[in-house]
């Protein structure tokens, strides 16, 4: 499991290499880093997705979901986050 963890890590880095405008893969980095327990790494994803969000597919409702988690990252300042509340990210080919 961890090294398909790595494996989306790496692939969503090289999307963003190829194309830095990109949110989906920053929406993508961020929820896998809140996952391995990186809350600055996903905050920082989650802050970039939501400067620059999509606007096809469903928009609202990933940026309302990429709000509230940033919301509770940024609330709880202590580095640890429980995944069980937060929705999980939609598949890459979505955003």
């Amino acid at each position: 499991r961890v090294n398909r963890l790595e494996e989306a890590i790496k692939c969503y880095r090289q999307a963003l290499s190829l194309k830095p405008a990109l949110s989906g893969p920053h929406y993508g980095l961020a929820f896998l880093h809140v996952r391995r327990g990186e809350t600055d790494a996903a905050i920082q994803h989650l802050e970039a997705f939501l400067a620059a969000p999509p606007s096809s597919g469903e928009p609202d409702r990933w940026i309302e979901d990429a709000g509230e988690t940033l919301e509770s990252l940024k609330s709880r300042g202590d580095g640890e986050l429980g995944t069980e509340n937060l929705s999980h990210p939609p598949p890459a080919t979505e955003l």
